[in-house]
């Protein structure tokens, strides 16, 4: 069963495992609020992949303010869940 969770961010979340291709595919670690200070508490100076929907600032504001770096298979997705921002940390399959 596929839904999407988060309105007008285009990032469907699968409950089970599906037996088509729906581009690429991510397992979620964790989903926090966004805070500026636990973020950098938690993901500073790391490598990560940044993905932004719907979010307030670009990809080249996250990545200078909290010091990430490239990364092929660990992901943080910025986007916004009713209203409220968000950062969900990914593996890519």
């Amino acid at each position: 069963m596929v839904f999407q969770k988060l309105i007008k961010t285009h990032i469907f979340l699968l409950v089970k495992k599906a037996s088509i291709s729906l581009g690429r595919t991510f397992i979620i670690e964790e989903v926090k609020a966004y805070k500026p200070k636990d973020i950098k508490r938690s993901y500073g100076k790391s490598h990560r992949a940044v993905v932004t929907r719907n979010f307030r600032e670009s990809v080249h504001q996250l990545r200078t303010k909290y010091q990430l770096k490239e990364h092929e298979t660990d992901y943080l997705f910025f986007t916004s869940s009713m209203g409220k921002p968000i950062v969900i940390q990914a593996k890519k399959l």
